[in-house]
């Protein structure tokens, strides 16, 4: 199924990650799996390279189980100046939220300067792509990629016993959909 990625969701997930960042907190990175029931969350507590690797094998493998349609992955970041220097070394880097929508068919990605005025974290938009590249624009598993059912059922189980399971969501009432 390719499902088309709906605005609302994305506005409702960037208005509370903007919430989180101008109140001075750091925002834990996100990622919102979509399926055709529901959603699941997935915060990322990663601090390091091999965590992160860990992490995005993990969501993609539940993207699997669950057969996620699309998802919107949010997070705090750099962004660097040079493709010659990463952006953790680049001393002319920007603070950035990135938030990025994927669906088989459409990637999108918006991107929001952090901005520290006053003391205060401003963010102000800085630009919008839809050629979307990168470890967070590749999590969803081929649209062929099937697991038994058998064995699909033993995961979902086994997930929901540790906590991990889809929310019903309802998108016949959305929520605020003007970005703040």
């Amino acid at each position: 199924m390719k499902e088309k990625i709906k605005d609302w969701q994305l506005i409702q997930a960037l208005n509370v990650a903007k919430d989180i960042i101008n109140s001075g907190q750091d925002l834990v990175p996100m990622i919102i799996g979509y399926t055709d029931t529901g959603h699941m969350l997935f915060p990322g507590f990663y601090k390091t390279d091999k965590e992160k690797e860990s992490y995005l094998s993990m969501v993609s493998t539940c993207f699997l189980i669950y057969k996620v349609n699309y998802y919107i992955s949010i997070s705090e970041g750099w962004m660097g100046t040079s493709l010659n220097v990463r952006p953790s070394e680049d001393p002319n880097r920007k603070d950035v939220l990135f938030a990025m929508c994927v669906s088989r068919n459409e990637k999108r990605m918006i991107t929001y300067e952090v901005v520290i005025a006053d003391g205060k974290k401003e963010l102000k938009e800085y630009q919008s792509a839809t050629d979307v590249e990168g470890v967070f624009a590749e999590l969803l598993p081929p649209e062929d990629a099937v697991l038994p059912e058998e064995t699909r059922q033993q995961l979902m189980r086994k997930m929901e016993e540790l906590g991990l399971m889809v929310k019903p969501t309802d998108d016949d009432t959305p929520p605020n959909t003007t970005i703040q």
